[in-house]
C-alpha cells in the first residue's frame, strides 16, 4: 500500500490556506487602490493638468528616494530561515536607513526655493521625506508578517492604513489644501500601518547582528536595491523625459494615465508578488530547500495570474475613453490614447511579477541587476527617442520596452529557477476562447446605439457585469476540473456556515 508523504499530506491544506490569504490580500489591494484612486482622481479634478504635473514630478523623485531607503530589507526578512533574532536586527537597520534618506530628502527640499523659487515643491518635499521614513519601516513590518505567515493580518493592516489615509486626504482636499492633501493622507496611512503592524509582529529593533549575517544582508539587499532602482528609473524615466520635452501639463496627462492603469496593476502585482513569495517558499521548504517543486506550482500560479489579470487590462483598454470622461471630465481626454497603450503594455509585464521571489529563493538574486539595467536602458532610450514626437509616441515606446522586459524575465525564470514556460503556456491556452469571446462582447456592447445613450459610468458597470458572467461561464467550461473543485469548496463552506 502506498503511503502518502508529508509533502502530499500538507500540500492541500497549505494551498487552501494560501488561497484564503490570497483572497484577503487581493481584497486589501483592491480596497487600497480604490481609495487611492478616488483621492487621486478628485485631486486631479481640483488641481488641473499643470499643477497635478508638479505633484507628479515631486512624487516620482520621492519614490526613487524611497527605493534607496527600502533597499532589500523586507525581502531579506521574508527569505530568512535562520536565527530568530535576525529579523529584529534588520528592522533596526531599516529604521536607520529611513532616517538617513529622509534627512537627505529634507535638506534637499530646503534648498529647492533658492534654486527654483517654488515654495510648494519644497514643502511637498519635506512632507515626502517624513513619508519615506515611515514607509521604509512599514515595508519591513509587512515583510515580518509574511515571514510569520500572517498574510491575512498583513491585508487587514493595509486596509486600516488606507482607511486612515483616505479620510485624511478627503478632509484635507475639502479644506482646500490642494496638492498637500495627498501627502497628508500618505503620512496618516503609513503612521497607522507602522503602529498596528508593530503590535501584530511584536518584533522590536535589536542590536548585535553578526558580521557574517550583515555581509549576507548587504549582499542580498544590494542585489534587490540595484534591481529595484533600475526598475524604478525605467518606470519614471518617461515622466521626467516628458517633463523636460513637453512641460508639466503633458506630465499631468501621462502621469494620470499611468496612475489609472497602475491602480489595477498594483493590485494584481502586489498580490501576485506576495502569493509568489508564499507559494514558492512553501514549495522550496517541501522539497528540501531545492527548486524541484517550482515548476509544479508555476503551472498553477501563472495561468491563474493570466486568467485573472489579462481581462482587467483589456477592459481598461476598451473602456478608456468612457473611464476618463466619466471620472475626470473632457479636460482630461488627451490622456485616453496613453491609457489604452499602457493598459495593453501591462499584459506583457504580468509574468515578471514572480521573477524576484523565484530568483531570491533559488539563490540567484544576483542575476537580476544586470538584466534589470538592460531593461531600464532600453526603456530610457526609447523614452528619449520618442519624446519629441509626443506623449503617445512615448507610450508606444514603453510598450516595446515591456516586450523586452517580458523576454528577459522568462529567460531568467527558465535558466535560474527551473521553469518551463512552454508547459505553463499550454496550461493557459484553455482561457483563450472565453477571453476572446468576452472581449468581443465588450466591444459590441460599447458600440450598441441604445447603451451609448447612457451616461459613461453606468454603461460601463452594466456592460462589465454582462461580460463578466460570460467570461466566468466560459472559464468553467474550459477548466472543468478546477471549476468542480471551486464549486465543491463553496458548497462545503455554505454548509459549514449554515
Amino acid at each position: 500500500m502506498k503511503v502518502k508523504s508529508g509533502t502530499e499530506e500538507l500540500r492541500p491544506a497549505q494551498r487552501a490556506s494560501v488561497m484564503k490569504a490570497g483572497v484577503l490580500t487581493t481584497l486589501s489591494r483592491v480596497f487600497s487602490q480604490a481609495a487611492q484612486l478616488a483621492i487621486f482622481l478628485l485631486a486631479a479634478r481640483i488641481m488641473g493638468p499643470a499643477q497635478f504635473g508638479v505633484f507628479a514630478l515631486v512624487s516620482a523623485i520621492a519614490i526613487i528616494a524611497l527605493r534607496f531607503s527600502e533597499a532589500g530589507w523586507a525581502e531579506f526578512v521574508m527569505n530568512w530561515q535562520g536565527a530568530a533574532e535576525v529579523p529584529g536586527q534588520v528592522l533596526l537597520i531599516a529604521i536607520l536607513s529611513g532616517i538617513a534618506v529622509a534627512g537627505l530628502g529634507a535638506a534637499t527640499s530646503l534648498a529647492v526655493p533658492a534654486l527654483t523659487g517654488n515654495e510648494d515643491a519644497a514643502r511637498l518635499g519635506l512632507l515626502f521625506s517624513l513619508w519615506i521614513l515611515l514607509t521604509t519601516v512599514a515595508a519591513v513590518q509587512n515583510g515580518l508578517m509574511v515571514h510569520q505567515d500572517k498574510l491575512s493580518a498583513s491585508a487587514l493592516v493595509m486596509m486600516l492604513g488606507e482607511t486612515a489615509g483616505f479620510a485624511v486626504s478627503l478632509w484635507s482636499l475639502r479644506q482646500g489644501h490642494g496638492i498637500f492633501a495627498l501627502a497628508y493622507g500618505r503620512l496618516a496611512q503609513q503612521t497607522v500601518q507602522v503602529t498596528v503592524a508593530a503590535g501584530v509582529t511584536r518584533v522590536r529593533p535589536r542590536l548585535g547582528m553578526e558580521r557574517a549575517t550583515l555581509v549576507q544582508l548587504v549582499q542580498f539587499s544590494g542585489h534587490i536595491l540595484s534591481s529595484r532602482m533600475i526598475s524604478c528609473l525605467r518606470v519614471y524615466a518617461a515622466t521626467f523625459v516628458i517633463g523636460g520635452f513637453l512641460g508639466p501639463a503633458s506630465v499631468g496627462y501621462f502621469r494620470l494615465a499611468q496612475r489609472l492603469v497602475g491602480a489595477f496593476a498594483e493590485v494584481l502585482g502586489e498580490t501576485g508578488r506576495m502569493l509568489a513569495w508564499t507559494v514558492f517558499r512553501n514549495a522550496r521548504r517541501l522539497n528540501g530547500g531545492t527548486i524541484r517543486g517550482f515548476q509544479e506550482e508555476a503551472r498553477i500560479f501563472f495561468p491563474a495570474l493570466l486568467v485573472l489579470a489579462v481581462p482587467v487590462f483589456l477592459w481598461i483598454a476598451v473602456e478608456a475613453d468612457a473611464l476618463v470622461l466619466g471620472l475626470l471630465g473632457p479636460d482630461w481626454l488627451p490622456a485616453v490614447p496613453v491609457v489604452v497603450l499602457l493598459a495593453l503594455s501591462q499584459c506583457l509585464f504580468l509574468p515578471t511579477y514572480a521573477t524576484e521571489p523565484l530568483l531570491s529563493m533559488a539563490g540567484q538574486v544576483r542575476q537580476m541587476p544586470l538584466v534589470s539595467l538592460t531593461n531600464a536602458l532600453v526603456a530610457i532610450a526609447l523614452a528619449l527617442v520618442t519624446a519629441p514626437f509626443g506623449m503617445i509616441a512615448v507610450a508606444v515606446g514603453q510598450g516595446l520596452a515591456a516586450l523586452v522586459a517580458l523576454a528577459t524575465s522568462i529567460w531568467l525564470q527558465q535558466r535560474h529557477a527551473g521553469l518551463c514556460w512552454r508547459t505553463i503556456l499550454q496550461a493557459s491556452l484553455p482561457a483563450v476562447p472565453p477571453l476572446s469571446v468576452a472581449t468581443l462582447l465588450l466591444v459590441i456592447l460599447k458600440a450598441d446605439p441604445l447603451l451609448a445613450q447612457a451616461p459613461p459610468l453606468p454603461r460601463i458597470v452594466l456592460s462589465t457585469l454582462v461580460v463578466l458572467l460570460v467570461y466566468v461561464a466560459g472559464l468553467a467550461l474550459c477548466y472543468p476540473a478546477a471549476s468542480r473543485r471551486i464549486a465543491g469548496s463553496l458548497v462545503r463552506r455554505v454548509r459549514a456556515a449554515s
